[in-house]
This record gives structure tokens, sequence and C-alpha cells, in this order.
């Protein structure tokens, strides 16, 4: 799919009539642009190409599947243009494919991979000498860059001493960096000299060594120096949280904004290694179409780049990697932007494997309709290509942070030393309505409300938890003292404790829902909340929050189903007079009493007074069967008046 999206794209431009259309089980059909970006296409689209002169890199190669597939379309290609057979696998080989890694065996793998696939077509392959391009980087610390400028007049050369400390300075950690590594521009303009000096011979055996060394160390540079017609790469992938200090410090230097995954890093430096009117293909985890770490990548590819095709693969993609955790996208990148360019993206979220290979070859479940500038209108820049142009158009106005403030609350960093369940501790060490920190620590209470979000659940609710917060969280801040070294890395928006709020819960594994949470409790990381000045405002947060709306935009800006402050933050709220006011509040206002109603009715409530399945009957002599009777009809109507005000509310904004 990769390789055939970028170089059998790139071939198609220039000749589509091609036969090599036929051949290509995974090339995706562009969508119909509008004759604006069809001029801009024509523009740079060449007239012809050279088979000879395009080229195929793979910068994380492995084993090299990839180039085995690259090997295979441009057999297609030369065999087109009219090539003799047996000239075409050397020419395949030195000329068109390039391949990379860390890992001294996987490249050995890859390389024989290739000499095989071209032994199958041309018998005496071995005999002809061919020099591959495919190599594992390697690091400089062998080489004596010192003993070999003393050793030989650099001057014949037209290079200084600081050209080979330059170059053992740019591979000291080659086979940690691998192909992030880049070569400057000073010192590309000098590698046609460096090669010269590292095919000279020498007698002196430390001499002849430096020189020995000094060639894979060339060779290399050529290769990360150079800009290839179509790179192609299944990256790794490793978190902030797994890199070492010197690879952390390395991404942080040189990839400021793709920092937070090493993947991320490879999709900028696979745009940096193609040309200018090139390909850049790779298949990386989903997470930087959407995540806050990855906004100002996305939104740099969003205006410097063109996203040509992309299977959203979701998880399950590959049958050796089990479980919902690793989800995927594999896409081409166009190095030149397309002012309203429409890509072509296929959403193939369900099914495994096969089911999804089966999908990509039909072209299932295809989006082609939206121009990639349209991206950018909603907040953060989410390469959200399903969202409707109706949910696109909300975003504009005012959002939730004009009315309200988000914020992220307390984490204890040891829940089991600091929270209990209500039921769990002494009433009388228990306060539940301090309304403010001062009105806490008078109190002399220990245990007090908190907020740590819960399961699904609209309007009020999930009041389980208490607190430490004895003597104004005296413990919970010398605890986080202890471990971090300032207690306002973890004891966050102090300012906001025992605040009525609209809080929601943080991970979800479905839709939203968001609670009116009454003054007197801490809150959480994972119940963040959003802080309001007035109830008219409470209401208009809380209904437009929990409406269908909200789920369509929360689903463009954070389809991780991790919501983020930021996230809700940036959601629109309806223009001031274009719903009404009083309306929202009567809803908003029952839903409140009605769901707490519903919460109070169990013993999970602090609130709950008696079992209502066995007070519910209004006869002079209930027995247990018209209770149970009477309970029923009554909750069946509770149920029946959420639905109907949750409807109501949604018509609203529908």
């Amino acid at each position: 799919y990769m390789v055939q999206n970028t170089l059998g794209r790139l071939w198609l431009a220039t000749y589509p009539n091609s036969p090599l259309k036929r051949l290509m089980e995974y090339y995706i059909e562009p969508a119909q642009q509008t004759p604006e970006v069809e001029e801009q296409l024509r523009a740079i689209t060449p007239d012809s190409l050279n088979p000879e002169e395009l080229t195929l890199a793979d910068v994380a190669c492995g084993s090299g599947h990839i180039l085995v597939e690259g090997y295979d379309l441009f057999k297609a290609i030369y065999q087109e243009r009219g090539y003799r057979a047996k000239d075409i696998p050397r020419l395949i080989l030195e000329k068109n494919l390039y391949g990379l890694d860390i890992d001294d065996r996987a490249a050995q793998l890859a390389a024989f991979a290739l000499m095989m696939k071209a032994r199958e077509d041309d018998r005496r392959i071995f005999e002809r000498g061919v020099k591959l391009n495919v190599m594992a980087l390697v690091d400089s610390a062998g080489f004596d860059a010192d003993g070999l400028a003393e050793g030989v007049d650099l001057g014949d050369y037209r290079l200084k001493p600081w050209d080979l400390t330059e170059l053992k300075r740019l591979f000291e950690h080659a086979t940690t960096f691998g192909s992030l590594i880049q070569v400057p521009e000073g010192l590309a303009l000098k590698l046609s000299a460096l090669k010269h000096l590292s095919e000279v011979t020498s007698q002196d055996m430390f001499l002849s060594d430096a020189l020995k060394r000094l060639g894979p160390l060339v060779q290399q540079a050529e290769m990360l120096a150079a800009q290839y017609d179509a790179v192609v790469a299944n990256p790794p992938y490793m978190g902030g949280k797994g890199m070492n200090a010197l690879v952390k410090k390395f991404a942080k230097d040189y990839f400021p904004d793709s920092k937070s995954d090493l993947f991320a890093c490879f999709i900028e430096r696979g745009c940096a290694l193609a040309k200018d009117d090139g390909r850049n293909a790779m298949v990386t985890m989903q997470s930087w179409m959407f995540l806050a770490a990855f906004e100002k990548m996305r939104e740099r590819i969003l205006g410097e780049k063109t996203i040509k095709v992309m299977a959203h693969l979701g998880p399950r993609a590959f049958g050796s990697i089990s479980g919902e955790v690793v989800q995927t996208t594999t896409f081409v990148l166009g190095n030149r932007p397309l002012l309203g360019f429409k890509p072509v993206f296929l959403r193939l979220l369900d099914g495994g494997e096969e089911e999804k290979r089966a999908a990509l070859v039909n072209g299932e479940n295809r989006f082609d309709t939206t121009a990639q500038d349209e991206f950018r209108k909603i907040p953060g820049s989410p390469v959200a290509y399903w969202v409707s142009e109706r949910i696109r158009g909300t975003f504009s106005g005012p959002k939730v942070s004009d009315f309200g403030k988000t914020r992220v609350g307390c984490q204890t960093s040891d829940n089991n030393r600091f929270l209990r369940l209500w039921h769990e501790v002494s009433e009388g060490k228990t306060c539940l309505s301090a309304s403010t920190r001062d009105e806490a620590a008078a109190s002399n209470r220990k245990w007090f409300p908190y907020n740590k979000g819960g399961s699904y659940r609209k309007s009020s609710g999930n009041l389980e938890f208490v607190l430490n917060w004895e003597d104004d969280g005296r413990e919970i801040f010398r605890y986080a003292r202890d471990l971090y070294g300032s207690p306002t890395r973890t004891v966050k928006n102090g300012g906001y404790y025992f605040r009525p709020s609209v809080t929601w819960s943080k991970i979800s594994s479905g839709i939203p829902s968001f609670r009116y949470q009454p003054a007197g409790a801490v809150f959480d990381v994972a119940g963040a909340s959003v802080f309001f000045e007035s109830i008219p405002i409470r209401d208009l947060l809380l209904s437009q929050l929990n409406s269908v709306l909200c789920v369509q935009q929360l689903a463009a800006i954070s389809p991780t189903l991790n919501f983020e402050t930021s996230h809700i933050a940036a959601l629109p709220v309806a223009e001031k007079g274009s719903i009404p006011g009083g309306k929202i509040s009567a809803i908003c206002e029952t839903a409140i009493a009605k769901t707490a109603e519903d919460w109070n009715v169990y013993e999970r409530s602090w609130d709950f007074q008696s079992l209502p399945i066995l007070t519910a009957s209004s006869e002079p002599a209930p027995t247990l069967e018209s209770s149970y009777t009477a309970w029923i009809t009554q909750n069946r109507d509770t149920i029946t008046e959420i639905k109907r005000l949750e409807e109501e509310n949604n018509r609203l904004f529908i």
C-alpha cells in the first residue's frame, strides 16, 4: 500500500495511462479535485520520468519487506519502458533502492532478501559486483580523525581537520539515533572530497585502519544527506517515558514539535529526506492525528505538507499485536502544500488484520470530500476527516473557556493512603458541607468529599469518595513535597477546591457525561471540572455539554476518549440568544433534581434515607407486593422523565 501510493502514484501522475495501475492492488484513486487544485498539480508534475533516476528509501528498513516490494514495482516500471531484462536487477539495486537501519543483522537480512529477488531475474547477479545501498549505521567511536588528519595532506582534497572531526562527532551515537541524524549543510558539501579520501590506500597500518573506518561513515552520511522521491518506512515507536536521557535530549533538540514519540520524529525526518515534490509514507500510531502533544507538528503538516491518502487502521491491524492499545494509521504525505486539496481517507477501524486488508483493497469507508485546510478550523487541528461540514462550522464563536475555567485538581500520588469510600470512615470525622478551604480547615474534620470522576452518569451523582484533607491537606502536601520537591506538581489549583462545578470523567470508554458537583468537594485529575460564576452559566454549560451535539464535537477533538481540560475548554458554546435560556435552566434544574433523587434512593449515597421498594406504597396497610409495584411504577416514571429531558435538551442544540 505504501509503496504503490508513493512510487506508483508518482509514476501514474506523469503517465496516467500506464498499465502499472492494473498491477497495484492497493493503489487508491485520488479524489476529484477542483480546477484550481488540478492546475496546482499540473504545475508540479514532470512531463517525463527516467526510471534510473527514481529513488525509494526505507530509513528503518528492518529485514527489508518494504524494499522487496519496491523492487517489484521498479521492475514493472523498467519493463514498461522497454529495458533489457538482464539489466533491470542491477539497475534497481544500484540506482533505485536505499535502506538504513541501526541493527546490523537486520540490514544483512534486507540485503540478502534483495539479492535473492535479483537472483530470480538474473542468475549471474553475484558475478556482476553489485554494490547495494543497504547498510547498518555504524558508530564513529573507533575512527581516529586526528590520526588521519596528521597522516594525510588534507589540502590535496580541499579538506580540513575540522571536517573529519565533524564527521566523527556526527556519528558518535549513530546506532542510537539512526536515520534521525541530520547531516549539516557544510559537511554535506564536503562528502564528495571525503569519499575520495576514503578510497586512498596506505601501507601504514594505523592510517589504513582509519581510512577503512572512514568509508562506512562517508557512505551513511551520503545516504542521510541525500533526498529521495519516496521515503517509505515502518519507524520505531517509543514514547518519552521509554527514552533514555540521551535520546530524550536529542529529540528535544532536533525535533521539538514531535519529541513525544520517536515515530513522530521519523515522520518529520521522512519529510526532510523526501524531495520537494517527493512523497513520505509511514505506518505509525494514530496518536499524532489527535493528541495535544503533537499539535504543533500537526499544524505544520497541515500547513506545509499535503496528506495524499490515509488508511486509518485503528486497533488490531496486525495479527501479531493484540489488544486495543496499539492503534495505527498509514498515510502518504506530499512535501508541497496544495491549497484546497482533498485527501482520500479510508476509515478501517473494525475487524482484524484480514478484514482491514480486504476493506483497504476494496476502498471501503472512503472519505474524500473535505479539503485538508478544513481540519484547521477545529481547535487543535485534529485530522478529523469524518466530521461533517455542519459540525466543523459550530467551532466558530464563543467557547467554554469564555464562560468558565477548566481545571484539573489534586493528585494524591497514593490513593490507598489518602482515599476512602465515604462509608468506611467515621461520620464524626467527615465534613460534607465546607464551601471553602477556610471552612474546611475550621471544621477540624479529617475527611472531605472527593470528586474522582467515575462511571457514565449525567447531571448529578458519583459522590462516593472522601479525601484526607485534615488541617488543609497537611499530610498530602508533605507527602508530595517529599516525593517531588514541590507539592504544586501534583496538588494543583487549590483555589478552586470546595467550589461548585460542572465535572466529567477524564477517561471514558464511550459517550462522555457531565455532572453538577455541589460545593464541598476537592476534585481529582480524573474528575476534571469547569468552574462557573453563576447558575445560568452552569445550566448553559451542563445542558450543552450533555447534548448529542457535544458528543459529535468531542469526537472531532478527542476521538481517543481521553477528555482533557483543553478539549472541554475548546468546545463551542451556543451564541447568546440562539436558544431560550429559561428553557435551558428549567430542563437543567429538573435533570439535576431527578438524577440526584435516583442517586439517593440507593445505599451508595450518603443522603440515603430508606429503600423506596419498602416505602413506596401509599396504601393504609401496605404490603411488600404493593410497595414493590408502586416502586416499579415510580422508577419507570423517573427514568421516562430523565429520558424526556435528555431528548428535549438535544432538540435545543440540534
